[in-house]
């Protein structure tokens, strides 16, 4: 059975695997996000709105793993923050399992056509994907010069990080073993897309492309000459760029040298540091969890002040969708996750061949999700893929009518849904005008943004640094202002772990260290991981002259 609105379908799908992973502005506070939860909210309602057939027991899996997340959401340290994804790089939030949940769904019924339309565009999206990283990458001066953007994020494309990109490209290798031609023009796609996710300089470069062939081959249930060859192609085309990037400009002279973060411990030392902390903070949360997006603040309420200190502070996910999963919503919300996978990853092991590549890009995108972050594209991606593989339309077709959604589900689906788009467009609007508002100095712009988004947290410190300084001018009304707007996020936002640092640096700049000390605290009181990183501060600023010059 098909949709009953295919083109709505098709819509649906094309903004999710293709306008989601390339859309981005220059002109917001997260070039690489804000855009693309509104277009993944976007394509979620399409594909809710084109009403494909469904099935009962994942849609009661999937059904579960939302309505905790929501709870725990309202309930948790955060609600602001819980209910509305953040689009400032990672962490989960209700609005991404709510779309994760309707488009895992949708996915089981999609049908071959559009499956194998799906198929062709993610594939088109890597390619493009990589051939922007790729040219980046050997002209640096071209986001400058050219697009005249000036973030640095560019250099993963317009995914703004290489591992996303890397991951994103990966995935498109099942398609591109997958696809219908010649055994040669698949070697040289495959060949291709590796030399292209291994230019991002990612060790998962060196890993995803492999997991991802060897699931695609095996399920595909390819000849062994077959998965040789292609084996053989993409290991060739990672080394082939190793022996490559040093001869480039501004490279070290020397093969393999893009091979080096293999020997690093550092980032993964501040990976186990963020686990453990995380982890511990579960322990005192443990049935609905923290709230969904908050793993900053269980990371420095948590953890130990010394480790936070070389690791950094700034681990706002906890690198693992199960533990994210864990410290969001609790044991509740990681037992959902684990029946809804159980629903779905038992069907995908019995996918047909002719579903392999969207296996093999789950089973990438998979391996991905368990070490590092969830993501506003790839997150929803593993769970579109999850779903395609899963799909039982034979099944369904010699087993009657299909099941329809109760009418109060769906009603519920699409209020929810539709509030969240909004919701996303608002967000935004007052980043935008946040940007704005920060780059100029102005504080109309961040009057407007906190008119637009009430709970936006940034303009609001923003805009409260900005009449500190007018009030350090002279302007005793500007100086109560950021005084009160400032104690009040503290008030209104406890777990916020920046906003009593703000609140500090106004008192500052008010000529107040008292107040600053207070500030500061309270927000070891809070958060005792961050007192090694506020105690640096304190020394600095006992160095510093007495008028701060």
């Amino acid at each position: 059975m098909q949709a009953e609105r295919p083109w709505i379908a098709e819509l649906g799908a094309f903004l999710l695997v293709v306008a989601l992973p390339l859309v981005f502005t220059p002109f917001s506070m997260s070039p690489y996000g804000d855009p693309k939860l509104v277009v993944l909210v976007a394509a979620t309602v399409a594909l809710w709105m084109a009403r494909l057939p469904s099935d009962r027991t994942l849609v009661l899996a999937a059904g579960s793993w939302v309505v905790v997340t929501a709870v725990a959401a309202i309930l948790g340290v955060e609600p602001t923050r819980s209910l509305v994804a953040p689009t400032t790089g990672s962490g989960g939030g209700f609005v991404l399992t709510l779309c994760c949940g309707v488009i895992v769904v949708r996915g089981t019924g999609v049908g071959q056509p559009l499956a194998d339309r799906i198929r062709r565009w993610g594939l088109i999206t890597a390619f493009v994907i990589g051939a922007l990283g790729l040219l980046v990458r050997l002209f640096p001066s071209i986001t400058t010069d050219v697009l005249r953007w000036k973030g640095a994020g560019f250099i993963g494309s317009t995914m703004g990080n290489q591992l996303f990109a890397v991951a994103l490209l990966s995935a498109g290798l099942g398609a591109a073993i997958s696809v219908q031609r010649p055994m040669r023009d698949r070697l040289i796609a495959c060949g291709t897309l590796t030399f292209l996710v291994a230019s991002f300089g990612e060790r998962s470069a060196l890993v995803l492309p492999l997991v991802v062939a060897a699931a695609t081959l095996w399920r595909g249930r390819r000849p062994w000459r077959e998965a040789i060859a292609v084996v053989a192609t993409i290991l060739v085309a990672i080394v082939a760029w190793q022996v490559i990037d040093p001869l480039l400009p501004d490279r070290p002279k020397q093969v393999g040298a893009t091979l080096a973060p293999l020997t690093g411990a550092a980032t993964d030392t501040a990976r186990l540091t963020a686990w453990r902390s995380i982890g511990a903070g579960v322990l005192d949360r443990p049935i609905l969890g923290w709230g969904p997006g908050t793993s900053q603040s269980i990371y420095l309420a948590s953890g130990d002040p010394e480790e936070i200190l070389d690791a950094g502070r700034g681990w706002s996910d906890g690198h693992d969708i199960f533990l994210e999963t864990a410290a969001g919503t609790g044991l509740l919300g990681l037992a959902a996750l684990f029946v809804l996978l159980i629903v779905v990853g038992t069907r995908t092991l019995r996918c047909p061949p002719d579903r392999a590549w969207a296996f093999g890009a789950a089973v990438g995108l998979g391996a991905y999700a368990l070490v590092e972050p969830l993501s506003l594209v790839l997150t929803p991606l593993l769970f579109l893929y999850l779903g395609i593989a899963a799909d039982r339309s034979t099944e369904r077709a010699t087993a009657g009518p299909p099941w329809r959604a109760p009418v109060a589900l769906r009603i519920a689906t699409g209020v929810l849904l539709w509030s969240a788009l909004v919701v996303s467009t608002l967000v935004v609007v007052a980043s935008t005008l946040e940007r704005w508002g920060r780059t100029y100095g102005e504080t109309w712009a961040l009057r407007a943004a906190l008119a637009v988004q009430p709970w936006r947290v940034s303009a609001s410190e923003q805009l409260s640094l900005q009449l500190a300084l007018d009030g350090r001018d002279g302007d005793e009304a500007a100086a109560r202002e950021a005084e009160e707007l400032i104690a009040t996020d503290v008030s209104r936002f406890p777990w916020d772990v920046n906003v009593r640092v703000f609140a500090s640096d106004v008192d500052l700049i008010l000529r107040d260290p008292a107040g600053a000390t207070r500030w500061r605290r309270a927000q070891v009181e809070r958060f005792p991981g961050d007192r090694a990183l506020l105690d640096e501060a304190a020394n600095d600023d006992a160095e510093s002259p007495p008028d701060g010059t």
